[in-house]
């Protein structure tokens, strides 16, 4: 077990490093997925060392126990306990800030693109939504696309970038 368990700590400091996260910065939390023999559910019990000697499995075991009386209102302590799988979650912990600081001012805007609406092809701006200044609105119709998400503006309708990062679209504005 402790060779998996330093495995573990190994792939996650590894992930933490390839993502720059300062070592003062970083949780790594283990835990065993454990259950009573033979039942069909599992429990992750955290584990506070990467290293399991006699005293801490104990230990692991009453926390088990513990655990499944707090989430059952039942505790079988003369059961054996399996550990069928070992578990890290490594968390980098990163600043972040809320308003302007979010956002590099500029006007964002790329290029004009054809998007097909309303029976055919009409020229659209597309915005780059990370380099928006807060407060920034944009007419429809437009596209704000970052990483992870798209939003369409439609024609009539403004977006405006919030405080706290965001878009608000208002419908049919005109």
């Amino acid at each position: 077990m402790n060779a998996v368990l330093s495995d573990l700590v190994a792939e996650g400091t590894g992930f933490l490093n390839e993502m720059d996260i300062a070592p003062s910065n970083r949780q790594l939390l283990l835990f065993a997925e454990s259950r009573y023999a033979g039942q069909v559910w599992q429990i992750p019990v955290p584990l506070d060392h990467p290293e399991l000697d006699p005293e801490r499995l104990a230990t692991l075991v009453c926390r088990f126990h513990e655990l499944h009386e707090r989430l059952y209102s039942v505790s079988s302590p003369a059961e054996p306990v399996e550990f069928l799988e070992w578990r890290l979650q490594a968390v980098g912990l990163v600043e972040t800030t809320r308003g302007p600081a979010m956002r590099a001012v500029g006007e964002g805007r790329g290029e004009k693109r054809p998007v097909y609406l309303d029976g055919g092809f009409t020229q659209v701006d597309f915005y780059k939504t990370t380099s928006l200044p807060v407060g920034f609105e944009v007419n429809g119709p437009a596209v704000l696309s970052d990483m992870l998400t798209s939003n369409f503006v439609p024609d009539g309708s403004v977006a405006t970038v919030t405080a706290e990062g965001g878009l608000l679209i208002e419908f049919d504005r005109s």
